[in-house]
């Protein structure tokens, strides 16, 4: 997070926004959007409920990484998102 605080503290015209690997907690959701615009998620640890309780916030979600068709289809058909990130061309 030190990274993320002097992106912060610099004031920059920028998107901030934080990529994890891991399921967060509703606590850890609420400390990550004081300063984000987007939280990018990896799809195999993530659910709709993040994606609804992160609208509320007007937080942008993106999930990766998606390596083939048949993951793409199954994020494009299961999980909300803002968009994806992908190894493929879709």
């Amino acid at each position: 997070m030190y990274q993320f605080n002097i992106l912060v503290d610099s004031k920059l015209e920028v998107n901030k926004g934080i990529i994890t690997c891991n399921k967060p907690s509703k606590t850890e959701l609420d400390l990550w959007c004081i300063n984000c615009d987007f939280i990018s998620f990896c799809w195999e640890f993530y659910d709709n409920y993040i994606y609804m309780y992160l609208k509320e916030k007007d937080i942008k979600v993106y999930l990766y990484t998606c390596h083939n068709t048949k993951e793409y289809n199954f994020i494009f058909n299961n999980l909300y998102n803002d968009g994806i990130i992908s190894n493929i061309y879709i």
